[in-house]
């Protein structure tokens, strides 16, 4: 019964670490499409309940770049944690699968002296730099949900471990008191908690619904603190979110030339009609405008075809994503180059229109209609193109910023 329980947590341990690596690798490999051909109907089907809608949407900025220290401290963190993490991750696993391979009893060398279970922490940390790369709030709940099966999994192997070498395993815990944490943090907090050691069942599922519950408060307020930070302008039923930080009067400017257009009013006129309309301003060649609405030629220029630029093309894409050249193409953008705006409509859940004031809330999907290029120099609009009613993924939910 015991070794089941942990072949089952072992199992869903792993789907709740791929589900998270997945989808940003997925959106960083030229394999995007396919993957989320598997993939988007459980966001579709997610997005499809009120209930529900909140979890596929975003806490924290992926498309543009705040006017904020921190968030762009926490932006340059991601990469760098998952990295990290991995790497420790599979220093550890060596550890462990070499004394397995050689015959040796406990390994306690390495990071193993100063705690226990060092494979499960930096996998999580590895965890917490995929979710602050790609935010998306399921994410964050199987993120937690996944620390918590670790912390069982890390018990049941000390189980085996004390059977198989009673003297020695109780010397190494003995000497390395600490299972994921110097201090035993996490053992301190759950002591505090009602029924810790009378009904510690009970009290473990307290622990995770309140570590559930600040996780989610934490990120709604982080989304209410980024929304704060990215630049934006609201005129009439228009709200344009500038991806690169711009000013107010630059960006009011860029949406003048725009709308003042025969073109782009008929267009607004005519395929928008009523409701909100969110508009993104950016560089024209940015490279994740696929998440907005982008053509078939620019999309091939992004993603690539594999069986023609190959391997080295994909880890060179892969790179340029975890090193955030996207966010480097947005603080050195040129003012004087060419600078496009991507008219979409706001919808909730159900396709219905939205108001302005609710544009940029948490269950929003935004639908392209088109795009015009400007051009700041001779303050001009060179040109515009209707896209289809959905970005590069289909109609699954995206970052709104």
């Amino acid at each position: 019964m015991m070794t089941n329980l942990k072949r089952f947590g072992s199992w869903v341990a792993f789907l709740f670490y791929a589900v998270i690596a997945l989808e940003v690798l997925i959106m960083i490999t030229p394999f995007t499409v396919f993957f989320y051909s598997l993939y988007a109907p459980i966001l579709d089907f997610l997005y499809g309940h009120q209930a529900t809608a909140w979890l596929t949407g975003f806490f924290f900025p992926h498309l543009a770049v705040a006017g904020n220290g921190f968030l762009i401290f926490l932006s340059a963190l991601g990469p760098l944690l998952f990295i990290l993490g991995l790497l420790f991750f599979l220093v550890c696993a060596l550890q462990v699968y070499g004394a397995k391979l050689f015959r040796r009893a406990v390994v306690t060398g390495g990071l193993y002296r100063f705690i226990r279970h060092p494979q499960y922490l930096f996998l999580g940390i590895s965890g917490l730099g995929l979710l602050l790369f790609w935010p998306r709030f399921i994410i964050l709940i199987l993120l937690v949900s996944m620390l918590f099966i670790y912390y069982f999994l890390a018990r049941d192997e000390e189980r085996r471990m004390k059977k198989t070498y009673p003297e020695a395993y109780a010397q190494y815990i003995q000497s390395v008191p600490y299972m994921f944490l110097p201090g035993n943090i996490g053992g301190k907090i759950f002591a505090r908690f009602p029924f810790s050691k009378s009904r510690r069942s009970f009290s473990f599922i307290l622990l995770y619904v309140v570590s559930l519950t600040i996780a989610v408060g934490l990120a709604l307020g982080l989304r209410e603190f980024s929304k704060s930070q990215i630049a934006t302008l609201k005129r009439k039923d228009i709200l344009v979110i500038s991806l690169a930080p711009r000013s107010k009067k630059v960006i009011g400017q860029l949406l003048d030339i725009s709308i003042k257009d025969d073109r782009v009013k008929w267009q607004l006129e005519n395929k928008i009609e009523r409701g909100a309309i969110v508009t993104y301003l950016l560089p024209s060649d940015y490279m994740m405008q696929g998440l907005i609405a982008v053509s078939t030629m620019e999309h091939e220029e992004h993603h690539g075809k594999v069986s023609k630029k190959g391997v080295g093309f994909m880890v060179r894409h892969i790179w340029d994503m975890l090193t955030l050249k996207p966010m480097r193409q947005l603080k050195k953008s040129d003012p004087d180059a060419t600078w496009r705006l991507i008219f979409t409509r706001a919808l909730a859940p159900g396709g219905k229109r939205v108001d302005i004031s609710e544009a940029m809330s948490l269950n929003v999907r935004r639908e392209p209609v088109f795009f015009v290029d400007i051009d700041p120099i001779s303050e001009k609009m060179i040109f515009l193109m209707e896209t289809k009613p959905e970005h590069l993924w289909g109609n699954i939910p995206l970052p709104i910023f």
